[in-house]
């Protein structure tokens, strides 16, 4: 959706996430429409510009789809670093 509005050309065998907002559910099936709006394409740049997230896109990365829970972020970083520091002991056993 978001790509149609910048008028990006994106290959479809490479798809990008993004978060689910209003200016996505107004669009939503109508991107033949989209694609031909300039006031839309108007309204998503001035969005991203004023940092409007109900209109703006965010692109969240393929891994967002596994998101089961909220986690404080604390508690990521800590997993983070637990597996560089599992895996940092396999590297340097060698």
């Amino acid at each position: 959706m978001f790509d149609v509005a910048q008028g990006l050309a994106w290959p479809p065998e490479y798809g990008g996430r993004a978060l689910r907002n209003a200016f996505y559910d107004r669009w939503k099936g109508r991107e033949d429409e989209l694609a031909r709006n300039a006031g839309a394409r108007a309204e998503l740049q001035a969005a991203r510009a004023g940092r409007d997230y109900d209109t703006a896109y965010v692109y969240a990365g393929q891994a967002v789809g596994t998101v089961r829970r909220e986690r404080p972020a604390a508690d990521v970083v800590a997993d983070f670093a637990a597996v560089d520091e599992l895996l940092g002991r396999f590297t340097t056993a060698r």
